[in-house]
């Protein structure tokens, strides 16, 4: 608007120097013809939607951001099924070889042998495909990410942060009311998170496994400091995680989330298969 503004003073003073002698223009007869004042209010009109459009393309690059993070965790997950999945292949063509192998030696004793032989070798192979069936019928995805949408201040000694955001929830083994995870089935886990304090004094926090501290993270005593720790947890079927806040500490609370809680299944436990929590 300025920019027309500019350019109609321009035009005004040409005139001006032109017509010497003709009637002199000031701001108020500017802002009062028609013509002027729509321009203007056109300009401002189109400063607004400039305006509105930048705020929308900001959200726009948010959302991509997001799906990125999404993405490459999908993408993570992708090769340790593959990498699963090849691991199951070599241990089926291992099976077929000893199978092969024990025919051969079947072959070479008495006719009595080969009958429990057999028997032996197939009671075997009846329990590796068992483990394989199970292995298929309770395979599962879990995978959450929460994160703090309001400030946590006067935060008790080990009380569970409650990131009450949920943004990603497979599996609902996330509890937001709780702040705590509860491991649906036995395997190895992966957890990370990230935390901003809310004042200028020292904050600690911890990532805690059935009430106890496995690791602790520390802000520094600086205005909006942030600490960040991951760790990878065997747990069993039932185990308990969250993390847990130090005595009169306080934590950074918005939406998008500074402030955050993230976790996924990175390989099941077949060994004792649970019934699922939920």
């Amino acid at each position: 608007m300025v920019s027309l503004y500019v350019l109609l003073m321009t035009v005004w003073i040409s005139s001006a120097v032109v017509h010497a002698d003709g009637p002199k223009f000031t701001d108020d007869v500017l802002a009062s013809s028609p013509l002027i004042r729509q321009l203007l209010e056109r300009v401002d009109a189109l400063e607004k939607t400039g305006a509105r459009q930048e705020d929308e393309i900001r959200q726009l690059k948010a959302e991509m951001v997001r799906q990125k993070t999404e993405m490459v965790q999908l993408r993570y997950r992708s090769s340790v099924k593959d990498r699963t999945i090849q691991q199951l292949l070599r241990k089926l063509s291992s099976s077929n070889e000893y199978m092969a192998s024990m025919d051969e030696n079947i072959s070479q004793k008495d006719a009595n042998a080969p009958l429990k032989t057999i028997e032996t070798v197939e009671k075997r192979g009846s329990v590796e495909e068992n483990n394989r069936i199970r292995r298929a019928e309770n395979e599962v995805t879990i995978a959450f990410t929460a994160g703090l949408s309001t400030h946590m201040t006067q935060v008790g000694d080990h009380q569970n942060i409650i990131f009450d955001r949920v943004i990603t929830n497979v599996g609902n083994a996330y509890n937001p009311h709780h702040g705590v995870f509860v491991a649906p089935v036995s395997g190895v886990y992966v957890f990370s998170t990230s935390i901003l304090s809310y004042d200028s004094r020292n904050n600690w926090a911890y990532i805690a496994v059935n009430g106890v501290p496995k690791t602790e993270l520390f802000m520094h005593d600086d205005t909006h400091a942030m600490s960040s720790q991951t760790i990878v947890l065997d747990l069993n079927h039932g185990d308990d995680v969250a993390i847990q806040g130090h005595a009169n500490d306080a934590y950074f609370g918005q939406v998008p989330s500074f402030t955050t809680f993230t976790g996924f299944l990175l390989q099941q436990n077949f060994t004792s298969v649970g019934s699922v929590i939920g």
